[in-house]
């Protein structure tokens, strides 16, 4: 509707009258989740279940979609067997809550058998296991179509005599390229006579991956314990969806000094190298060392620092034109995916006291700092101070 306005607020008469046109929707938005679920659990045996579903419209129409997720135990003494169906909708809209990946539908089943040794054998327990795996995109597996990747693992894993853990495993793997996974990739091709065409970016069809995982595991001595992992293979090279050799190392330290003094070290490195010529594509690097103390039965304080490293090499079409690639820009343009290199430092601190049961005070400390090159500072810039506070008193009413 057009209104004319002709006085003011004061009532006073305006020489003309001014026109203010109002738009009203009259479309009424909605939005709701229905869900239900339940669990069931009989002995060893036991199946929980969800079903949702997200009703999203404008009043003219709705949009309705499913989420739904069902799962099986049987936990017994030697056997254990799981088995799980999930799925969800590309439509499927929460608006609370947190969805890591809508679209897909996973297909899970573990199975394992435990043998147990005679009391003071070096193998106290063995455990084999077989665990597959088959990950679907939702209209796929709604139509009746093949998974999009398929997983295949063999695991054992033993406790020997004095607490000791060992592992190992054999991962055979088959991917399937997803081209929403990269819908912002390109490259250029240029043209006989001048001028480049922008194509879009294929991938290899089919990742085939094989790897082999050993893991060991000391015992809780009373001053430390140890516990680490290798994974060496061949897998996917994901920012640029070709074949990398791997070599993962993953390990964790626990010293305990004294009665009040715990560290806690961990370290990660992950190295992802082109195999269709050795070149290092991915390259990162955690270390985190926590240190808590302990200082009378009602103050603690704990600091915790951590390093990390993520180095990429500029990106191209690997193992089929070896073309660059570029980037699209949220407005429509292209940029070089170029090599960089970031480097981030983080420092926390934390004051706790406890004189009473609900009595409590917190105080803690957050520094942040990072390195980019080439895209940013090169040397460590401080980017972020935290500062928490906690206080909490219990009244108690007689």
């Amino acid at each position: 509707p057009r209104v004319n306005v002709i006085a003011d607020a004061q009532g006073t008469a305006l020489p003309h009258p001014i026109e203010v046109d109002l738009v009203h929707d009259t479309r009424r938005h909605v939005h709701r989740v229905l869900s239900v679920d339940g669990r069931y659990v009989r002995r060893t045996f036991s199946v929980q279940g969800q079903i949702a579903s997200s009703f999203t419209g404008d009043g003219d129409t709705t949009i309705r979609a499913p989420l739904w997720d069902v799962s099986s135990t049987i936990n017994g003494k030697h056997f254990f067997a799981r088995y799980s169906l999930n799925g969800i909708s590309p439509n499927f809209d929460a608006q609370s809550g947190f969805i890591a990946r809508p679209g897909i539908a996973n297909l899970q089943a573990t199975h394992r058998y435990t043998t147990f040794g005679k009391p003071g054998a070096l193998v106290e327990a063995f455990s084999p296991e077989i665990f597959l795996y088959g990950r679907y995109p939702y209209d796929n597996f709604v139509n009746g179509r093949g998974p999009q990747d398929r997983q295949f693992h063999i695991r054992t894993n033993a406790r020997l005599r004095g607490g000791w853990q060992v592992g190992a495993q054999v991962l055979i793997e088959r991917f399937g390229y997803d081209q929403g996974l990269y819908a912002n990739y390109a490259i250029f091709k240029p043209r006989p006579n001048g001028g480049v065409d922008t194509l879009p970016y294929t991938g290899t069809k089919v990742l085939p991956n094989l790897d082999w995982v050993a893991s060991v595991a000391t015992p809780e001595f009373k001053r430390f314990s140890f516990n680490t992992f290798i994974i060496l293979g061949r897998d996917e090279n994901f920012p640029e969806w070709s074949v990398a050799t791997i070599n993962v190392w993953q390990g964790g330290l626990h010293v305990r000094p004294t009665e009040q003094l715990r560290l806690a070290a961990t370290w990660n490195r992950e190295v992802f190298n082109r195999a269709s010529d050795g070149s290092r594509v991915l390259y990162r690097h955690v270390r985190r060392l926590r240190t808590e103390y302990q200082v009378t039965r009602q103050i603690f304080v704990r600091a915790i620092g951590e390093i990390t490293n993520n180095e990429q090499d500029a990106l191209r079409d690997d193992g089929r034109t070896n073309a660059p690639v570029y980037l699209r820009n949220a407005n429509g343009t292209y940029r070089r995916a170029v090599a960089f290199s970031q480097r981030r430092v983080r420092l926390d601190y934390l004051f706790s006291y406890l004189p009473t049961p609900g009595t409590v005070v917190y105080l803690g400390y957050g520094d942040a700092r990072r390195a980019d090159a080439p895209a940013g500072p090169v040397r460590l810039t401080r980017t972020r101070d935290v500062f928490f506070l906690k206080l909490s008193y219990l009244f108690r009413v007689q």
